[in-house]
Order: C-alpha cells, then sequence, then structure tokens
C-alpha cells in the first residue's frame, strides 16, 4: 500500500529506501518485469516501512499484513488515488469504485452500483456460470498429454477474467476456446501496463511518447465502445420484455456504466483491436454458448 506526499520533509528522510538519482528518481530501481515482487523484495530490504522516489513525488511503501491492516483503518487514514490508478482515471476508467478519493460522489454511486450485484442472491444465481467456466478449465487441463507444462497463473487470469464478463456482463470472453486473448482483454492489458508505466516517466518523457499515447486512445475508445455496445443491447432487451435484466453491467475496475459515456477521441477510429477468425479456433461449441443477446 503507498501514499504520495510530493515535497514532503522532515522525519520522512529517516526512512529507509534505494538511493535515489536526479531527477529520476528510483525509476530504474523498479522491476518493470515485476513490480509486485520488486517491492516484495524492497521490504525484505530495508523493512517493513521504506520509500522510494518517482517523477511524481515522494512515495511511501508498506508490508506485512498489520502495518496494511492499521493504515486501511478508515477512521484515521483516507483514500488518495495516486500513480497507475490515478493514470486509469483520466482514461476509459473515469471515477469509478478503485479510481474516486473518498470524498468524490462518484464513489458513492459505483459502490450502490455494486450492492445489488455482489448481494448473497446475486452470488447464487452466479454459481452455474461460475461452474460453466470452471468445467472449461478443468476440460483444458484434462486434454493435456502427460508430462505437458501448465501454465497455471494464466489461466487463472483467463477464468477470472472470463467470470468478471460473464457474471457482471453477460458476455463471453471464450479466453479457453482461443489461442489468443479477446481483443478487450488485449486492450486493457495494454491500458494497465500503460499507466503502470507512466509513473516512472518524467512529463516530457509521456508527451513524447506519441505512438503510445495514440495506442493508449485507441484502446480506450474500443473498452468504451464494447461496453457501451453491450449496455444499448441489455437495454433493447429491457425494452422488448418489458422486465429488467438479473444483473447490471458493470465494468471490471468498478466503474458506473455513466463513466462509459464519456467523450471519444477526436481522431475518427477506422477498426478496434481484432483478432482474426483464423487465430481463434473453436474446438467445440462452449456450454451455453449463443449468438443471441443475453437476458441475464
Amino acid at each position: 500500500m503507498t501514499t504520495t506526499h510530493p515535497g514532503a520533509s522532515g522525519s520522512l528522510d529517516d526512512i529507509p529506501g534505494p538511493h535515489p538519482l536526479p531527477l529520476l528518481g528510483n525509476a530504474f530501481d523498479i522491476d518493470r518485469a515485476d513490480p509486485l515482487g520488486g517491492f516484495v523484495r524492497m521490504a525484505q530490504e530495508y523493512g517493513p516501512i521504506f520509500k522510494i522516489v518517482t517523477p511524481g513525488g515522494l512515495r511511501l511503501l508498506v508490508s506485512g499484513p498489520e502495518l496494511v491492516d492499521e493504515v486501511c483503518d478508515d477512521a484515521r487514514f483516507d483514500k488518495l488515488v495516486a500513480g497507475g490508478l490515478g493514470n486509469l482515471r483520466k482514461g476509459a476508467v473515469g471515477s469509478g469504485l478503485f479510481t474516486s478519493d473518498t470524498d468524490d460522489p462518484l464513489w458513492a454511486r459505483a459502490h450502490n452500483i455494486l450492492m445489488t450485484p455482489f448481494s448473497l442472491q446475486s452470488m447464487r444465481d452466479y454459481m452455474p456460470k461460475m461452474l460453466d467456466l470452471a468445467d472449461q478449465l478443468t476440460d483444458k487441463w484434462s486434454r493435456a498429454n502427460p508430462g505437458e507444462e501448465v501454465d497455471v497463473p494464466a489461466d487463472m487470469t483467463r477464468l477470472t477474467l472470463d467470470t468478471i464478463a460473464l457474471c457482471g456482463f453477460g458476455y463471453r470472453f471464450n479466453s479457453f476456446y482461443r489461442e489468443t486473448p479477446h481483443p478487450f482483454v488485449e486492450a486493457m492489458v495494454r491500458v494497465l501496463s500503460e499507466s503502470q508505466n507512466r509513473m516512472r516517466q518524467m512529463p516530457i518523457q509521456t508527451r513524447l511518447r506519441v505512438k503510445a499515447e495514440r495506442q493508449l486512445e485507441d484502446d480506450n475508445a474500443f473498452m468504451n465502445d464494447l461496453v457501451d455496445r453491450i449496455i444499448a443491447e441489455r437495454k433493447a432487451v429491457l425494452d422488448d420484455d418489458g422486465g429488467p435484466p438479473v444483473t447490471r453491467p458493470t465494468c471490471s475496475a468498478g466503474c458506473s456504466p455513466a463513466s462509459t459515456s464519456r467523450a471519444r477521441s477526436s481522431r475518427t477510429r477506422t477498426s478496434g483491436p481484432s483478432a482474426s477468425p483464423s487465430s481463434s479456433p473453436v474446438t467445440r461449441p462452449p456450454r451455453g454458448c449463443s449468438r443471441s443477446r443475453s437476458t441475464t
């Protein structure tokens, strides 16, 4: 867990941490391939409370269940969105459950929207879908040849994202029937990666990375378009059937549907990220998969 203190001084100077470079700070000390693992190693070296310096300011990090539990006490500490989450808030996610400050009214809206989908009855309603996806995972593993390696973390990520999409949106990524990730997943991963990368960049570096900025705009627009289309289809089903859908669409980052209606990029988009049919073979139709619009 981190907090940012631009221009902090005084007793903070006594907190240990890697030695920063002028202007760049500890940008080269952060493990780009495994940031979380790198912070764990820093905690082992410098102790449960340590600091790093980034172009955005001084950041304090704490580790261990006792300290994390203490700083999660909302009676003593408040939430301040910064770093990677702050960059996400500027894009497709907007102000949602994880990307809003405590005093942001949109935080309460996102929280209230998610109350019903996470109720006990809703959890029970999700079980058949969750079991369906778990069966797809076990079916994939059961078809592996003896001695063949299985990438468990990657498959668990596929299971998690498929579960969120199906239970929250009524939409199937069908990750276990594809050779490449769904275009939405690819766009989301790029957005998350770019948001984290900008934590280690000086403002001038970010402005000079024109290609990365265009890719970020395209990915944000593509994710917004897909979510807007799903919401429009659900509304159409509601108008046709005269009854409300079981679950209300929410994005995987906890944003409210209202946050997806933000202005699109001024540049004309001719096509979004896509995967060719030849690159996504389906060995057998996914259980319960249909081309008709879902009413769940």
